[in-house]
């Protein structure tokens, strides 16, 4: 099975100290981020994952524990079984979540109007 999940909520207000959820090591790569913007976006970001995890693992989202590969993507240490992807965009995130197999998505900002999808995709995928 899988499903994919979608959020265009960001920047919603929130100062980056607000964000309990984050892991000693996500708080650290916080405070790399030098506009408050920034911060704040992958605050909201880290928080969408946890949160989507929790619902598929039954975890509360700062108990959800992950580990990095060698390209740094994030892997689940408790639920190794369970694989997603998450990409982002702008103000917008999606995540797409399998059970036992590899999954990737990608989010890209489009500035103008596409009038053939179809065509699009066949040549970019």
């Amino acid at each position: 099975w899988g499903s994919c999940v979608f959020s265009d909520r960001f920047l919603r207000g929130h100062p980056p100290s607000t964000f309990q959820l984050l892991c000693a090591s996500e708080r650290e790569r916080l405070a790399k981020f030098t506009r408050e913007e920034d911060q704040i976006r992958f605050a909201e970001t880290r928080m969408f994952l946890r949160s989507t995890i929790g619902q598929y693992t039954g975890e509360e989202p700062r108990n959800v524990r992950f580990s990095y590969g060698h390209k740094g993507k994030p892997v689940l240490v408790d639920h190794p079984w369970l694989k997603f992807n998450l990409s982002h965009t702008l103000d917008y995130a999606a995540i797409a979540v399998t059970r036992d197999c590899h999954v990737g998505i990608d989010l890209e900002s489009v500035h103008r109007k596409v009038t053939n999808l179809s065509r699009l995709a066949a040549r970019k995928l």
